[in-house]
């Protein structure tokens, strides 16, 4: 079967200056399951798309695509991969937290915080 591939461009309303900055770094790609409010998924989109981050998703569609995953992308992808994953031109991440967390830092680094305590917080 083929991919689900959704192409998504959420940094329209953002500053021109923030646009030029994000645009440089090339377009990333999350990848993750189709499941229906997948709260995993769904925090990661939330926040490239608050960033304004230029990015596509890679679908995959329950459960045509469970074998493509566990038998070829899961071993080609980078090693120890799971979903979601994120990657960021040569760069290649994946667990929540970790791609959650790189989102924030290079998008929003205002979310994470400053000071322990707000990065307490946000945690």
């Amino acid at each position: 079967s083929e991919m689900c591939i959704r192409d998504r461009s959420r940094n329209k309303n953002k500053s021109k200056e923030k646009n030029q900055m994000v645009q440089a770094g090339g377009k990333i790609t999350l990848g993750y399951w189709n499941l229906r409010g997948g709260p995993r998924g769904n925090v990661a989109r939330y926040l490239l798309a608050y960033g304004g981050a230029d990015w596509e998703e890679k679908t995959y569609c329950i459960p045509e695509d469970s074998k493509l995953w566990n038998e070829q992308d899961k071993h080609t992808i980078m090693p120890f991969a799971n979903l979601p994953y994120l990657i960021d031109g040569d760069y290649k991440l994946s667990e929540t937290y970790a791609v959650h967390n790189y989102i924030a830092l290079k998008y929003s680094p205002s979310l994470v915080g400053e000071t322990p305590q707000e990065k307490a917080r946000a945690y």
